[in-house]
């Protein structure tokens, strides 16, 4: 969306909030709970964030910690 903003372009919301998810094999908990905790550990960082504002122009803080 930086890079071309001509192209791209972040829509109004029109409903409630959802979520991407990472898609792990049923079952596959060794690796879901290595997903989580990396991504637990970008937030913590602040990383997370960093790169929401460089290629989203916005940062989503009050994201839910799990959706499950």
């Amino acid at each position: 969306m930086r890079t071309r903003p001509d192209v791209f372009v972040v829509g109004q919301a029109i409903g409630k909030p959802t979520y991407i998810a990472w898609a792990v094999k049923k079952g596959n908990t060794d690796v879901l709970k290595m997903v989580d905790a990396a991504l637990l550990e970008l937030r913590k960082s602040g990383e997370m964030y960093q790169l929401q504002q460089k290629w989203l122009g916005a940062s989503y803080k009050d994201m839910p910690q799990s959706v499950n």
